[in-house]
């Protein structure tokens, strides 16, 4: 297929969507445009290729707390000895495989694998361990030989 005929069908499918939602809707006058979600394609106004989400919905957010989380990595580090850094970075690529094996999980616990909620138990999961990791790292700073002792552990705790 031609470049134009998919940008044609990607905005028809989305004119279709809207206008189920539309007729679904109580009142035509309720209806909105963020009655389309939005999925991993080529006419989304940010970059997921950066972040471990799926979709835009959360991007924002996800951001906001991707942020806070390096802003207390890097001001953690400040306070650690040479092997105490290289500790804290083992254990922070640790969280990351973890954090994205258990947001698979979530996703997979959800049951959405084609619908337009694909993803969204997923991203969610993101954002909610990614400041469930800032937090704890804001306290290690704060409490560095509790941090050191601790080998800068997280919680491996996730509620789906």
């Amino acid at each position: 297929m031609t470049h134009q005929l998919i940008k044609f069908m990607k905005k028809y499918l989305n004119i279709l969507v809207l206008s189920f939602c539309c007729a679904s809707s109580l009142a035509v006058a309720e209806c909105k445009t963020d009655c389309v979600l939005k999925n991993r394609s080529q006419d989304q106004d940010c970059s997921l290729d950066s972040t471990p989400l799926t979709r835009c919905e959360n991007y924002a957010t996800y951001m906001k707390e991707d942020k806070k989380l390096n802003k207390e990595y890097k001001e953690l580090i400040k306070a650690l000895s040479k092997e105490d850094i290289a500790n804290l970075r083992k254990t922070q690529r640790s969280w990351l495989d973890w954090r994205l094996e258990t947001c698979e999980e979530a996703d997979q616990h959800a049951n959405c694998d084609n619908g337009v909620c694909a993803g969204v138990a997923h991203d969610e999961c993101i954002v909610s361990l990614t400041t469930q990791r800032a937090n704890e790292l804001s306290k290690f700073r704060q409490n560095v030989t509790e941090a050191k002792s601790s080998s800068f552990n997280f919680s491996k705790k996730y509620d789906f």
